[in-house]
């Protein structure tokens, strides 16, 4: 199985703008990060997850997985995907995960949590070990939202896991997850 984890600054608060996700701590980014780690063209990935860690205002920290396997009935799109996230921060109850639509579930589970939670970790980062150097089929592959994950919450990932990289240049989180996932079906 191929996991993706997005340490994210968006909000917490389930009343935000379906149209305008840069105002919700760019919950736009998070969209379309699970749309490159999830969708090839018209068509799911059923060897993906895809589980955001949210750790903006007013309740974080919460965590919304989508499994690529059980997923139904998600228009591809940054609204679509806002949509779920929006019931999903209205389902939330305490660190169990609680299923909210079909595929998708929700905890208060933090990040610290969600990294003791999986294996074969890999973080993410233009200073790791070149990805087209390895032979890495599947795993977890850690990143940060525009603003980076938190010291505290990276240094705890690398504890568990390793620095993997796409090249000498940061991309965006998006193309990040597609990128890896291109990388990996070659394999």
């Amino acid at each position: 199985m191929r996991t993706f984890l997005m340490y994210s600054h968006a909000t917490t608060d389930g009343n935000f703008d379906i149209d305008n996700l840069y105002e919700a701590g760019r919950l736009d980014v998070v969209a379309r990060c699970c749309m490159g780690a999830l969708w090839i063209s018209e068509h799911l990935r059923d060897n993906v997850q895809f589980i955001v860690s949210l750790n903006g205002g007013p309740r974080p920290p919460i965590a919304i997985r989508f499994d690529g396997q059980k997923l139904g009935d998600i228009f591809p799109s940054e609204k679509g995907i806002a949509f779920v996230i929006k019931k999903a921060l209205k389902a939330v109850q305490d660190k169990d995960w609680v299923a909210c639509h079909q595929g998708v579930s929700v905890s208060r589970k933090s990040f610290q949590d969600l990294i003791k939670d999986v294996s074969n970790i890999y973080v993410l980062d233009s200073k790791g070990e070149n990805i087209s150097k390895t032979n890495i089929k599947d795993g977890t592959f850690v990143l940060g939202d525009q603003a980076g994950i938190q010291a505290k919450e990276l240094a705890f990932a690398l504890r568990k896991g390793k620095k993997l990289s796409l090249g000498k240049y940061n991309y965006l989180a998006s193309f990040a997850v597609a990128v890896v996932n291109w990388v990996l079906d070659q394999k």
